[in-house]
């Protein structure tokens, strides 16, 4: 049943037949990203938000709920997980709209769901890499054992996701079915 789901995502952008499911969706993806900063040790997975937001919404409805989950995230990490209010700090905000923005477009023209995360992921991370290179001239927050950390997390992301997918669908699904019955 997931392989059919995940077929059925890569050929139906918009599968979803409800506005209310499609603004559901939206704004679990959008929220995600402050929940996950929570739960995954400030590791939120924005390439598997990507990859999902790739094959489940419109690219206008996809860079406003990436954005604010970049937005969620930068809240929760700031207010609740007390990061430093410095110009640094704050900066990195836009630089992970940006990389999560390119993971987006990476994801977006690669119909391999596997291909298309492994994708999402290396964009991603060239984003940042290229930042902390300017700005930090080191890439030791990028060493193998802290990027197969990052990439694992990404991975359960994206199946946390796609199964939330899957349970705002099936009742979508439901609902479309049993209004159609009553209208019959």
């Amino acid at each position: 049943m997931f392989s059919r789901f995940l077929l059925a995502l890569s050929l139906e952008p918009l599968s979803l037949k409800s506005v209310e499911a499609r603004r559901i969706w939206q704004a679990l993806l959008a929220l995600a990203g402050g929940i996950m900063a929570l739960t995954l040790a400030c590791v939120t997975p924005f390439p598997a938000m990507a990859v999902l937001a790739s094959r489940t919404l419109s690219a206008r409805a996809a860079a406003f709920t990436l954005a604010g989950a970049v937005a969620a995230n930068q809240f929760v990490g700031f207010f609740v997980l007390g990061f430093p209010r410095t110009v640094e700090s704050v900066a990195w905000a836009p630089v992970f709209l940006v990389a999560t923005l390119a993971a987006y477009q990476l994801a977006s023209r690669v119909r391999s769901w596997p291909l298309a995360l492994c994708g999402a992921f290396v964009a991603y991370e060239a984003v940042l890499a290229a930042y902390t290179l300017l700005t930090e001239h080191s890439l030791a927050a990028f060493a193998p054992t802290i990027v197969l950390k990052l990439a694992w997390a990404n991975a359960e992301g994206l199946g946390v996701l796609a199964a939330s997918y899957l349970a705002i669908l099936v009742v979508d699904r439901a609902t479309a079915g049993s209004a159609a019955g009553t209208e019959a």
